[in-house]
């Protein structure tokens, strides 16, 4: 019968530690982001601290932006889907022509 509620505090305890502000899983992901743009620039053969490693990291970034821009873009409604068509329902609500 003890078996339970230490399992259940257990779950608790560890669905609470993986609770994350928006601005913690941020920091994460820039943190990850910066070890993966050095690990690859390493690789492409560039010695840190040099100028062509820094170039190289910004070069990285950058791509990184563009992917996440060109994917924001490509999740619009599909064309003829409910979410299309309120789209451009609510479009022609404000459309005073």
């Amino acid at each position: 019968m003890l078996l339970r509620p230490s399992i259940c505090l257990c779950v608790l305890s560890l669905m609470l530690s993986a609770c994350m502000t928006p601005s913690d899983i941020r920091q994460r992901n820039i943190e990850r982001w910066a070890k993966q743009d050095a690990a690859t620039c390493k690789g492409y053969g560039f010695t840190p601290g040099k100028p062509e490693f820094r170039k190289c990291l910004v070069d990285e970034k950058r791509y990184r932006q563009i992917q996440n821009n060109n994917a924001t873009r490509s999740s619009r409604p599909m064309p003829g889907s409910y979410e299309w068509q309120l789209e451009r329902m609510t479009e022609s609500l404000y459309d005073y022509d």
